[in-house]
């Protein structure tokens, strides 16, 4: 998935009340997590940089389909606390939790993580 079409799927969801560079902020914080959470602490994680969300909006996202609905689950979340709706938020943080902790099931399923230390008795 695109930065595009994240944002695009995202306003088909929750209509246009959010401005875009609010939402690029919001995909950069869910992107850094999951860069710094689940890619980089496993082995055959991409070593490069982090695309530039800001400046090109068809950067790909970390997060493979068919997964890649946590992005979209990330910014309804946001959206909803940003438009101070309690329980839209709570509904909305409970299926973004589940969608981001099947994510790292499966990261941990097909990946070894890094820095396995050997356990001495």
């Amino acid at each position: 998935m695109t930065v595009n079409e994240a944002i695009a799927r995202a306003n088909d969801c929750m209509g246009d009340t959010v401005p875009r560079d609010k939402l690029l902020n919001w995909l950069w914080e869910i992107e850094d997590t999951v860069r710094r959470e689940l890619e980089i602490t496993h082995a055959g994680a991409d070593s490069g940089s982090f695309c530039d969300i800001t400046a090109d909006g068809d950067a790909l996202l970390t997060v493979p389909d068919p997964q890649s609905e946590l992005y979209i689950l990330y910014l309804q979340m946001k959206n909803d606390m940003y438009l101070r709706d309690t329980e839209r938020y709570m509904n909305s943080a409970a299926l973004f939790a589940a969608a981001y902790s099947s994510y790292a099931d499966c990261v941990n399923r097909e990946r070894a993580p890094l820095g396995v230390s050997k356990i001495k008795l």
